[in-house]
């Protein structure tokens, strides 16, 4: 008995049949076959960018800078606050008098019976000058200008006032016109001054100018603004122990 099944077409495929992969593309050997070629990974290069680190640099860089500056500014800003609370804060100023220490002042309080038997050179402090004398002279005229000195201290005290410890000059600005030391006529005079008691020294200015070892004919002062001085020399010759008035006077 003959079968019906119908034959295969030629050229058919059967349907549980495989499929054939297709090759793998890739470079042919030597013997003409194509070889699998490796996939390439993907992703970024691990080699860095030199414009990506200079500006990662720049940046770090700026942070630095903002943050010293801010740093300062509020150190600054502390600063001025501590400023304020200063002004702001009340200070106690003491309004007690202050009271200089002279070490050449006279002791205070009154005399001992020693300092009262046994008088000690007057000091420059303890000794007032003043010069007895108006403001006006007549040019050529004899004018008398005398110096009374005063024990203005808490003890009586010894006191030369003699020709060579009292001088009288008289200036006109810094020009010497006269001095009682060109022609003096007082001796050596010592005095014992009690506290409080005066002497005085009889100066005579003849209007003239005055030379060493007063010469005669000596020219007129003229008509100006003068300056009287009296120098006076308490205990021995330091420059330090002199008592000095001045008096400003006008000849006319």
């Amino acid at each position: 008995m003959r079968s019906t099944a119908t034959p295969p077409k030629r050229g058919g495929s059967s349907p549980n049949r495989a499929r054939p992969r297709p090759a793998a593309r890739g470079t042919r050997g030597p013997t003409g076959a194509r070889s699998a070629t490796p996939a390439r990974p993907v992703g970024r290069s691990h080699t860095p960018d030199p414009a990506v680190f200079r500006r990662r640099r720049i940046l770090a860089l700026t942070i630095l800078l903002v943050l010293v500056a801010g740093v300062a500014l509020g150190a600054q800003a502390v600063m001025r606050a501590i400023d304020a609370a200063d002004d702001v804060i009340p200070r106690t100023v003491s309004t007690a008098p202050i009271t200089p220490v002279d070490v050449d002042d006279e002791p205070t309080g009154p005399p001992t019976e020693e300092e009262l038997a046994n008088p000690v050179d007057c000091r420059p402090a303890a000794v007032d000058l003043a010069i007895g004398m108006g403001t006006t002279a007549v040019a050529g005229a004899t004018t008398a200008m005398p110096v009374t000195v005063t024990n203005a201290g808490q003890v009586p005290c010894l006191l030369d006032i003699g020709g060579a410890q009292i001088e009288l000059t008289i200036y006109s600005g810094e020009d010497l016109v006269w001095t009682s030391q060109h022609c003096s006529t007082l001796g050596d005079r010592r005095v014992l001054l009690d506290i409080g008691a005066a002497d005085t020294v009889a100066f005579r200015w003849t209007g003239t100018r005055s030379a060493p070892g007063c010469p005669g004919g000596q020219p007129v002062a003229a008509a100006g603004t003068y300056r009287a001085v009296v120098v006076l020399v308490t205990a021995g010759d330091s420059p330090e122990q002199v008592a000095t008035v001045e008096q400003v006077f006008t000849v006319t």
